[in-house]
């Protein structure tokens, strides 16, 4: 589920108040969808790790749009359903999942002239990841009481349009998952709240909107990192049109935070430059696809190891997380119908540590338009993506060149990458596409050519710096932490470019 802000062109800048709110009760979010997967049972593929002692409570950051500055009527599409329930007499492989997506701007956007504080709503919200698995305590933003989701709202922007966003946190007292303060960790002086900060990555833009890891805040910006300078973000959306991602940032708790919920997709367009190229666009053929592991309890909650690697110097830390279950916009393996027809694809790797070599099982090929935030010069057409954490693919489907009714998006990639274990039935599927019969009219294109840009001239570089990332790790050579050229994150600047 998420949902997508879409600036015209009259637009003068797009500003957002994110709350972050909580409730610490049940009921949690409820998605809307009933969460089947093609697993009938997933205990039976050790996709629940049962443990012993009460489930936390259930603790969701959910948010209100506060204000922005109203765009074109229509600009803003209807809410509308992009993944759909599998029907029991197409149901080929098991029971196909379901993911409900809608694009909800349900809520009007209202004009401001000043940007006006305001308190948000808090409301209980619930998360279902699978039709077998009760409903899941988690952190997630959103931009009205009803719309709390994970992943997060897509926010969409358009190159030379400032957008402004205030994220505000109403994260609880405690969290959901085990943390180690062995490390270095934002932890406020009262001890009470848990600290946030978003960071979008990828962005070109000012350090004070970076959401810099020592920038974090609490409830009500009560206590502050030593960095922490403004509330109100500023996002000048100056670069190339491409797609990245927002994610909390606070140190020490980025892992964490994030395994909680805490990330969406963020977009630049520019029309003038995209709109020739004919690439597939629009709601119904044009998506994100944010995609991350996750293990889980037989309560609903979310399973992360309390015991750490080298639990004698980092009673919790753990250098890397792998889950069980492959969740796709906040589903575990779900399904998606489509035409027979090119479809654009923004895959965002949202996992902690997994790598994911995509390939589809039915041979379909992908056309790779772009990686990251910005496009390729020339397309090219592969067989599979291999995929780091945090790594973005613009890829094309035309699943008008597929010989069966459905295809299935898989994984290869061993883990730990590249050396590790290989994948097994659970972690080796990622979702299902179920095909329509009949072919459509399909005006959209893959040009020879896409977007070019200058390349920089290296000799231009008045110093050349070698920096070295050393891993230390425990005499039973586990890993303890990591500096850079023999120094941790805490020493004084030694690089400053100009």
């Amino acid at each position: 589920m998420y949902t997508r802000f879409l600036p015209s062109k009259s637009f003068v800048a797009l500003v957002i108040d994110f709350v972050m709110a909580i409730s610490v009760d049940e009921p949690y979010y409820r998605s809307h969808s009933s969460g089947d997967s093609w697993f009938k049972s997933m205990s039976s593929f050790n996709l629940v790790k049962l443990l012993k002692g009460p489930a936390p409570i259930g603790i969701f950051v959910i948010g209100s749009l506060e204000y922005c500055i109203k765009p074109n009527p229509g600009s803003v599409p209807r809410p509308n359903s992009m993944l759909s329930p599998l029907p029991p007499e197409r149901a080929d492989y098991d029971r196909g999942a379901t993911v409900d997506i809608p694009l909800d701007s349900s809520k009007d956007l209202r004009m401001k002239k000043e940007l006006q504080a305001k308190e948000a709503e808090l409301k209980r919200r619930e998360q279902k990841f699978h039709r077998d698995l009760p409903l899941t305590p988690v952190f997630a933003y959103g931009t009205s009481k009803n719309t709390a989701t994970i992943p997060g709202p897509t926010i969409e922007a358009i190159n030379g349009v400032d957008t402004y966003v205030t994220w505000q946190n109403h994260l609880p007292s405690k969290h959901i998952l085990p943390w180690d303060p062995t490390i270095p960790t934002a932890i406020p002086s009262t001890k009470k709240g848990i600290p946030t900060v978003v960071h979008l990555h990828g962005a070109i833009g000012e350090a004070e909107s970076d959401g810099h890891a020592e920038s974090w805040f609490t409830v009500g910006f009560k206590e502050r990192g030593r960095t922490w300078s403004k509330k109100m973000y500023h996002y000048h959306n100056f670069q190339q049109p491409g797609t990245m991602w927002y994610h909390d940032h606070a140190m020490g708790l980025t892992r964490v935070n994030i395994l909680a919920g805490l990330s969406g997709a963020y977009i630049i367009r520019q029309p003038n430059v995209e709109a020739p190229l004919g690439l597939p666009h629009g709601d119904e053929f044009e998506r994100p696809l944010v995609i991350f592991d996750r293990s889980f309890r037989t309560d609903g909650s979310i399973y992360m190891n309390s015991t750490g690697n080298n639990p004698s110097i980092h009673p919790q830390w753990q250098p890397e997380y792998f889950g069980d279950a492959v969740i796709v916009n906040g589903k575990a393996w779900p399904h998606m119908i489509v035409k027979r027809r090119k479809y654009r694809f923004r895959i965002i790797n949202a996992s902690n540590a997994r790598f994911f070599k995509f390939f589809f099982t039915n041979g379909l090929d992908f056309i790779h338009v772009g990686s990251d935030s910005a496009y390729h010069e020339r397309p090219v057409i592969i067989d599979e993506i291999l995929m780091a954490p945090s790594e973005i693919a613009d890829v094309i489907v035309d699943f008008s060149k597929s010989k069966s009714d459905s295809a299935i998006l898989a994984n290869d990639a061993p883990y730990p990458f590249p050396t590790g274990d290989p994948v097994n039935k659970a972690n080796g599927k990622v979702m299902k596409f179920i095909v329509e019969p009949h072919h459509v009219n399909d005006k959209s294109r893959v040009p020879h050519k896409l977007l070019e840009y200058p390349s920089p001239d290296v000799s231009s570089a008045s110093l050349t710096r070698y920096i070295a990332m050393y891993e230390y790790t425990s005499p039973t050579g586990e890993p303890t932490h990591l500096y850079l050229n023999g120094m941790s994150f805490e020493k004084p600047v030694t690089e400053t470019p100009k």
